[in-house]
């Protein structure tokens, strides 16, 4: 009859519906957390599984129970992929150059996998990031190049969904100590070129100093890329890893630069007249050969393959010492353009231009000493001042 009750209760309406999950209390005297919260799930794989979470108190166990149905109602998915696996799944899916590919290797193998790579990925937590920050090995600006890759990875993770936040988000890059990179002076950068020409590399420095430009864009500098005026810079010659090399591919590949952007710069004077004579020398070269590789580059060797960068380097350490300058690294001959036109006048925005970098923070980050505009500034307040 209507209001009437099962007085065995069996169809009396559950308390919660199917998929919902439930709260178990175990009877293991042993267990700290005798409560735990039974959640069923699909994995990756279309299998129906159920995970339990320990809880202290009953309560405990059903927050816990609804916290997980609704991280799964947002399509996380429930896998038990550790860290290490998915950034090195992640690595294999990123378009990188090949000279960025083994600085990233080696962030994970020397920094990530040995601190965080055996966790799992849905329980790893920002204090466990910022724990192993501390530990991770090298300088503040490598650790911080760690922290970089990590933070992508998990962001990608969270669009992946299989984290719903990043671990990462708010933990800051290790503070770099701000160091004045090494340059030459416009008399030092005058008599290195004086004390190099006539050799055969001399076109190379020239190129260098006279376009900001880098090593490998000096390089990879193709005949076609020569115009009345100006060079565009479209290409970058990069050594390549054996393990990145495709079957017979040598140890150099052209690639794009290393902002994926060309650039047209105009040639000043001086390396103007440097490219003609490089370009007349290197017509002579192509005659004179019985063999000539069809590079088309500016800088080659007499038989038209790129210069390997151990042997400009080393070209490059005898020039400063016959010109009894300090040694430096090729690179830091564009710090010396960048330093040199500032100290002229030019504004940072048109140098960033010139010398390719993608921000003008990293412009500024290659000024060294600019004595003729300390000295010009502080005559200016003097004048102002009376």
């Amino acid at each position: 009859m209507p209001g009437m009750t099962n007085p065995t209760g069996k169809h009396r309406p559950k308390r919660r519906h199917h998929g919902e999950g439930t709260v178990v209390h175990r009877t293991d005297r042993w267990r700290a957390k005798p409560w735990s919260a039974v959640v069923p799930y699909v994995d990756p794989s279309g299998r129906r599984r159920e995970m339990w979470l320990s809880a202290a108190s009953k309560a405990e166990a059903d927050e816990l129970r609804r916290r997980e149905l609704a991280r799964l109602a947002k399509g996380i998915v429930r896998s038990e992929q550790t860290v290490g696996d998915y950034v090195t799944a992640w690595l294999d899916t990123v378009d990188v150059g090949p000279g960025t590919w083994p600085r990233y290797r080696a962030h994970l193998t020397e920094r990530i996998s040995p601190t965080i790579g055996d966790v799992a990925l849905r329980l790893l937590t920002p204090q466990m990031v910022r724990s192993a920050l501390i530990r991770w090995n090298g300088a503040p600006q490598t650790r911080g190049g760690t922290l970089r890759l990590l933070r992508a990875a998990m962001r990608q993770a969270v669009a992946d969904r299989h984290i719903e936040h990043d671990p990462t988000a708010g933990i800051p890059y290790p503070r770099v100590p701000r160091k004045e990179p090494a340059t030459l002076t416009a008399a030092e950068a005058r008599h290195l070129i004086a004390t190099v020409k006539g050799e055969r590399f001399a076109p190379i420095l020239v190129a260098s100093l006279g376009l900001g430009i880098r090593r490998g864009e000096a390089l990879g500098l193709r005949t076609q890329d020569v115009h009345d005026g100006y060079v565009t810079i479209a290409k970058s010659l990069r050594y390549i890893p054996p393990y990145l090399r495709a079957e017979g591919e040598g140890p150099y590949r052209l690639t794009g630069t290393k902002t994926g952007e060309s650039r047209e710069v105009t040639l000043p004077a001086f390396v103007a007249e440097s490219l003609r004579e490089r370009l007349a020398e290197r017509d002579a070269e192509q005659r004179a050969a019985k063999v000539y590789a069809p590079n088309d580059f500016v800088f080659c060797d007499p038989t038209g393959n790129s210069v390997p960068l151990e042997t400009l380097r080393t070209w490059f350490l005898g020039a400063l010492k016959r010109a009894k300058l300090p040694a430096i690294r090729w690179h830091s001959l564009r710090a010396t353009t960048v330093t040199l036109l500032l100290d002229m006048g030019v504004d940072l925005l048109t140098i960033q231009r010139v010398v390719g970098h993608r921000d003008i923070a990293t412009t500024r980050r290659y000024v060294g000493k600019t004595p003729a505009a300390l000295r010009g500034a502080a005559d200016k307040l003097g004048e102002a001042m009376g």
